[in-house]
């Protein structure tokens, strides 16, 4: 198939956006594969002048530092990003309005024989974006926290199994850190309101295929 691109607004009505919201577009668009991302408008004069990247006397306004510092972020883990291949996306956690509107299957449990038991803390709601290096190597998550899509303080922490795991790595905020599992085989990992974590792991796939042959004999 064809490659997705997302235009993704930062314009209002009403007042300038804050860093969460222009956060949760990105990592949402990146939850359903996008492969490149641009931001609209980049000049005054549609919707209201002045609630925009530029405003009405050709300044720069507070939206641009944000999403640059969404772009930086985002920046720091592309490049493993694009080495990935979007396969489906689904809704994990409570159905909420954003949510909902973005029409995902809701998860129920585990994704391919990979991840499994997948679940967000404290009600919370997200997209998650599940990918595979065509190789067949490595596995991804692309998961958005959309708990609070309004740029409010918090978190929701992502748990979840990976059977016959060889690594597990998670970058947050920028930041590649490698996951270790707890004593019943769940890891997990914080991820905050209107942010993202990109999830990559491997696994022995021969006691992998072992474990399935015996199960089906």
């Amino acid at each position: 198939g064809r490659d997705l691109w997302i235009v993704m607004e930062l314009s209002s009505t009403e007042r300038l956006l804050n860093r969460g919201e222009i956060s949760v577009q990105a990592y949402s668009a990146l939850s359903y594969g996008a492969r490149m991302l641009n931001w609209a408008c980049w000049t005054y004069g549609w919707f209201e002048p002045d609630y925009q990247i530029v405003d009405s006397k050709g300044n720069y306004t507070v939206m641009n530092d944000y999403f640059s510092s969404v772009n930086a972020e985002i920046a720091n883990f592309s490049d493993e990003y694009m080495g990935y291949t979007a396969v489906d996306t689904f809704a994990i956690g409570n159905d909420n309005a954003y949510v909902s509107n973005a029409h995902a299957v809701t998860l129920n449990g585990g994704i391919q024989n990979v991840f499994c038991d997948l679940a967000l803390s404290d009600n919370g709601s997200g997209l998650v974006g599940y990918f595979e290096k065509s190789d067949g190597s490595s596995y991804g998550l692309m998961v958005t926290n959309a708990t609070d899509i309004y740029g409010s303080q918090g978190s929701n922490v992502l748990t979840f199994r990976v059977p016959f795991a060889k690594s597990v790595y998670a970058t947050v905020d920028g930041v590649k850190t490698e996951l270790t599992a707890n004593e019943n085989g769940y890891y997990s990992v914080s991820i905050p309101n209107c942010g993202g974590s990109f999830i990559t792991v491997t696994r022995d796939e021969a006691a992998f295929f072992r474990a399935e042959v015996a199960r089906g004999t």
